[in-house]
């Protein structure tokens, strides 16, 4: 009986958390990605403006590595990198609130060919008001947020040829 509440009050919360989401991203469409600057697992500082400058659009994911969901997304997000690539976008995954340790450890595990960049104080995250995770934005080239979800933007070239 206890796991059954259990279940039923990480489903209410899961849902909660999408719902949350998706009310948000309607609200930041079309805005300037906020800048930020962050680390990666190279100790290399990247920020979001150097991107704008070379007028290239970026997929930025927030995940955790305890979270279920970000490792299915993050599975997606491995295996969808190269027609991301093809098509000019620049993949920046970045984990929230977590050691160096455990990032690398799961970055090992899974192969992954992207940037991981380390938020380790949530102060991007929190300019971005991310309420879960995994949450996707795709920024275009012009620096404005054009998708925000809890799911891969499929659609992304038709989002970034609008």
């Amino acid at each position: 009986m206890k796991r059954i509440l259990v279940v039923g009050l990480l489903i209410f919360g899961v849902l909660f958390f999408i719902s949350r989401i998706s009310a948000s991203s309607k609200d930041v469409l079309g805005m300037p990605a906020p800048d930020f600057k962050l680390q990666d697992l190279n100790y290399n500082t990247i920020n979001l403006q150097e991107f704008k400058d070379k007028e290239q659009p970026v997929l930025i994911f927030f995940w955790t590595t305890w979270c279920p969901f970000c490792q299915r997304e993050i599975r997606v997000l491995r295996d969808s990198y190269g027609s991301l690539v093809k098509a000019g976008v620049e993949v920046l995954a970045i984990d929230v609130g977590e050691s160096y340790n455990k990032v690398t450890s799961l970055v090992g595990r899974y192969q992954l060919p992207f940037r991981v960049l380390l938020d380790k104080d949530s102060h991007a995250a929190e300019t971005y008001s991310i309420r879960g995770v995994p949450t996707y934005i795709l920024v275009n080239k012009r620096g404005e947020i054009v998708f925000w979800d809890n799911e891969f933007p499929s659609g992304y070239k038709e989002l970034l040829a609008q």
